[in-house]
């Protein structure tokens, strides 16, 4: 029982999803590279999603990839650790806004 409340606690701790990212980013590297690690984890973590049937009333992967993009890309921090991630992040990036420019 008190594994239960610690638990609970400990997801109660973050008051927003930013609040959550930057823990998962902060604490697990590999997920500043990978998206979908970084989703399970906080699903996992911070929502604890256990089973399957749990992922249909957690916060959506894309709303969480946002708040990783405002995390590392406007406040410049927990950045990813890998280049090729890096430079692939970039080009779309580049991509996106020669797109936007063009319309």
């Amino acid at each position: 029982m008190l594994l239960e409340k610690e638990k609970e606690a400990f997801v109660s701790s973050f008051k927003t999803k930013s609040e959550g990212v930057e823990y998962i980013l902060k604490n697990y590297p590999d997920a500043r590279n990978c998206d979908n690690l970084m989703c399970i984890l906080y699903w996992q973590l911070i929502e604890g999603a256990e089973e399957i049937d749990d992922l249909l009333n957690v916060s959506s992967s894309e709303s969480l990839r946002r708040v990783r993009q405002k995390i590392q890309n406007e406040r410049h921090k927990y950045l990813p650790t890998s280049e090729e991630v890096i430079k692939k992040r970039r080009r779309y990036n580049r991509v996106i806004s020669e797109t936007i420019s063009n319309l």
